[in-house]
Parts: C-alpha cells; sequence; structure tokens
C-alpha cells in the first residue's frame, strides 16, 4: 500500500510539474536602433534572430510567449521602462530582456561595469544596471538581460541624459498616500542649504549635485511601498546618492539640515 501510495505522489508531482510548466508565460523585450545608419542593418538582423530563437525556446519549454518588440518604430527610451515596469511575471515564468544598439559610458559611471543604453531618436540613455535592478525586482523563476552594445568611455558633455526611473512597484494608491505623509500630514519647518558655511556647492549642466540627488531620493521614497515613510528617509538618501557622485568626481560637500521643529501628525 505505501508502494502504491508514493508511486501515486510521484506521478501526481510529476503532472503537477508538467502543467506548471506549461502555465508558464516567457515575457520577452526585444529593443534594436533602427535609426543609426551605420548599423541598424545589424540590430535588424539581431532582433530577428533573437525573435525566432525565442519562439523555439517557448516551444521547446511549454511557455505562452509575451513579445514586445521595439524597432519597426523608433524606440522610446520611456516606452521601453515602462513595458519593464508593466512586466508582472509568476514565480516559474521567465524574462527576457534584449538590446541591440549603441553603448556608452561616461565619468559618472565610475566602476560600474554596465554600459548605457542609447536611444538617438530622442537623445536619451538608460543605464543597464538599472535596468538589471527594475527586472530582479520582478522576481521571476529565470531573468536574462543582453545587451549587445559598445562600452567606451565618451565625454561627459556629450553624453545623452540618462533617463531617471528609480524601480516603481507601489499602487498609485499608495504613491498618493505617501505624498500626503510627506506634505499633509507633516508640521513644522524643514531649512536645507546644500553646503555648510564656507564650503563650496557642486553642478554640472545637469543640475546641482543636490537637487539632483534630492528629488531623486523623494521619489525613491514616495514609491516605496515601506509604511510610514518620513522626511528623515529622504534625506538619508538624497545624501546617499549625493556622496556617491561626489565620490566619482573626488570632491566633498556637505548639507546643513535642520528639521528640529517638524511634527508628523497622525495619519
Amino acid at each position: 500500500m505505501q508502494v502504491i501510495l508514493t508511486f501515486f505522489i510521484m506521478q501526481f508531482c510529476l503532472i503537477y510539474s508538467f502543467y506548471q510548466l506549461g502555465a508558464a508565460d516567457f515575457h520577452v523585450i526585444l529593443v534594436g536602433d533602427a535609426l543609426s545608419t551605420d548599423i541598424f542593418q545589424a540590430t535588424k538582423s539581431d532582433v530577428e534572430k533573437i525573435k525566432n530563437e525565442v519562439r523555439i525556446i517557448a516551444k521547446s519549454g511549454n511557455y505562452k510567449l509575451k513579445l514586445t518588440i521595439f524597432y519597426d518604430k523608433k524606440p522610446i527610451a520611456a516606452d521601453v521602462l515602462q513595458a519593464i515596469k508593466n512586466l508582472q511575471p509568476k514565480a516559474n515564468d521567465l524574462v527576457l530582456f534584449y538590446f541591440s544598439g549603441h553603448g556608452y559610458r561616461t565619468p559618472l559611471n565610475g566602476d560600474d561595469p554596465w554600459p548605457n543604453l542609447d536611444f538617438p531618436f530622442e537623445h536619451k540613455g538608460i543605464c543597464l544596471k538599472g535596468i538589471i535592478e527594475l527586472i530582479k525586482e520582478k522576481k521571476a523563476g529565470l531573468s536574462i538581460i543582453l545587451a549587445d552594445c559598445c562600452n567606451w568611455k565618451i565625454p561627459q558633455k556629450v553624453a545623452p541624459p540618462i533617463l531617471k526611473s528609480p524601480p516603481s512597484f507601489v499602487t498609485a494608491r499608495q504613491k498618493r498616500l505617501n505624498y500626503r505623509r510627506l506634505f499633509c500630514a507633516t508640521s513644522g519647518v524643514i531649512a536645507i542649504a546644500s553646503a555648510r558655511a564656507g564650503k563650496p556647492s557642486y553642478c554640472t549642466i545637469e543640475g546641482s549635485f543636490y537637487t539632483n540627488s534630492f528629488l531623486a531620493s523623494l521619489q525613491a521614497v514616495v514609491e516605496s511601498n515601506k509604511n510610514g515613510v518620513n522626511w528623515s528617509a529622504v534625506f538619508d538618501g538624497a545624501y546617499g546618492q549625493m556622496k556617491t557622485v561626489l565620490d566619482r568626481y573626488n570632491l566633498e560637500q556637505d548639507t546643513h539640515l535642520e528639521q528640529d521643529a517638524v511634527v508628523y501628525t497622525s495619519f
């Protein structure tokens, strides 16, 4: 009886595993530069080959293929990022992001090994590291990110601006609630100077280090699922991000912050 029961359990597990595999989705985002005359023929070939391969993979693995291609129309960086954000893979799904086009890095990349992806139609860039982190947060069964592009350094002044997009999985309602916690349910006075007395405050043509860092941190906090978001998290994040930028330039800058009078009301 025990042997028979074990046999049926094994059979059920085997059937269930195939069912699970059959129920899985294969999410694919393919991006190719169709604008640059020096490489568009190569990128077209790349995208076609990858497209054919993912169809074979989907059929072989009994996946339902969900394919998004950014090629025939000029790829827009924001649209690509939105497509990644919209991914909702299950734990047993497969995700593939593929890019074929121009890539670059600037002194701001520092020791980061990942390139920035170039979108020449709008003169924008996306850092590959950000895409990797965004897809990691999706927690698919297997995620593959492949960028076939250059990774050589170009001067910061001619580099396309990077499209900023911190990972966002918070609902619109939660985002509004977070904004309200910070701006509607807080009383008191907050005063910030980007540099301490007698010290300089730095910037580039892309803006002031502290302003950019403050806004990036604010967005990260607002787009967080954490309960009870507060201004301390915003300021801590802003300082951390600014210090990362300053370290790349071997500079020092410290802020002066006073928020002793802030009172967080119940909300």
